[in-house]
């Protein structure tokens, strides 16, 4: 069962309109962008960057090497989470009842999380709840976050207008899409810089019976990318096919352990496979290009 969140009784000491209007007065929505920016502008020209710090007598110019420049290409990556998960926050700020502000300081980041996989769910029961049934489509979703609630007169323009909500919902989509797709890899940078940058190389082809490689391969390799572990209840079991006695390791879901030497049937040919070995595994590595 989920841990209740503890309600917190708050006391507002301005007008809670005061409030809101002196939070988005002060807003700067070009924040994390600035920064992806100034990055780029770095890592575009890493020669001219280097000329420039090594003017500076206390800047070590040794360290402003290819790990640095992959450092600067990696935050920049995670600036479009970041962006995402503040931008969609904000959004689902005007369905809450506490000020703009507070509520910004105080949601949970599994909250946004969750609200994510509703929206992106999209339909009217999930929308209902996302929105605190203020919204059921789409459209009203945008209606009420994106422009709270402005709409132009009737007019013929108002086909154009039915057509930008539903244009500003399909891009929110695909940046929800990409934002939970990644959410593992993001946690892994935020809580304590998990992860491991630098360059990979896949590579993948068929192999004869006697186990010698023969093409076609395939090859795929990246300047940049990302390794981290992820947290799961696994077991590494050794499997013997009693039909071929080829046995072969394979990771699957823990659920209900299983005795060693328990016979249970393949999923994939019918077969009976005996488990002769298993161990708990509790972590994995992923990798991703960045």
């Amino acid at each position: 069962m989920a841990k209740q969140k503890k309600q917190i009784p708050l006391i507002y000491a301005t007008e809670i309109k005061e409030l809101n209007k002196r939070f988005y007065s002060r807003f700067d929505e070009n924040f994390l962008y600035n920064k992806a920016m100034a990055l780029a502008s770095i890592v575009e020209h890493e020669q001219r960057f280097k000329l420039q710090t090594a003017e500076y007598q206390d800047i070590d110019s040794t360290r402003i090497n290819d790990k640095f420049f992959e450092s600067l290409r990696t935050e920049i990556h995670f600036i479009e989470m970041h962006q995402f998960e503040g931008f969609f926050a904000l959004l689902m700020a005007i369905f809450n009842k506490l000020p703009h502000w507070i509520y910004l300081t105080t949601y949970a980041t599994g909250e946004i999380k969750n609200a994510v996989k509703l929206f992106i769910k999209g339909d009217a029961e999930a929308l209902q709840e996302l929105t605190g049934g203020k919204a059921t489509t789409y459209s009203q979703f945008v209606s009420e976050a994106v422009y709270t609630r402005f709409h132009p007169p009737d007019s013929p323009k108002k086909d154009h207008w039915n057509e930008n909500l539903d244009n500003v919902a399909w891009l929110i989509i695909r940046m929800a899409e990409r934002y939970s797709a990644g959410i593992s890899e993001y946690n892994a940078y935020k809580h304590g810089l998990r992860v491991v940058t630098g360059e990979s190389l896949f590579q993948a082809g068929m192999q004869d019976k006697e186990g010698k490689p023969v093409g076609p391969f395939l090859h795929m390799a990246s300047k940049d990318s990302l390794s981290y572990l992820t947290i799961q209840d696994e077991a590494f079991q050794i499997l013997h096919n009693m039909a071929t006695n080829e046995t072969a390791p394979f990771m699957r879901a823990k659920e209900k352990k299983q005795e060693e030497g328990t016979v249970t049937k393949s999923i994939l040919d019918d077969v009976e496979i005996e488990v002769v070995e298993e161990e708990d595994v509790r972590s994995h590595e992923c990798s991703g290009e960045n």
